[in-house]
């Protein structure tokens, strides 16, 4: 069952155009897309959330929505070229 509902996660995160990641209850990151990989890099999965995104605004609103369970939104800052 667990093994189902993680390549679920993967198999919907893979259809999503933006960069995005699933962050666990433990507070790591568990599945990262192909966008995800490509800003954060391929080292990102199984990495504390703050110590792979290290921004605050970002920061804050992952722990509102963890700690607070409301709708947060966010936005991650990326510095030089990115590419589609």
């Amino acid at each position: 069952m667990a093994q189902r509902v993680a390549k679920g996660k993967r198999v919907v995160l893979g259809r999503i155009p933006i960069p995005a990641l699933v962050i666990g209850a433990n507070f790591r990151v568990q599945a990262p897309n192909a966008g995800a990989l490509q800003v954060f890099g391929s080292d990102i999965e199984g990495r504390h959330y703050v110590t792979a995104l290290r921004q605050p605004a970002i920061l804050r609103a992952i722990e509102g929505a963890a700690t607070e369970a409301r709708k947060v939104t966010g936005q991650y800052t990326v510095s030089g070229a990115v590419s589609d």
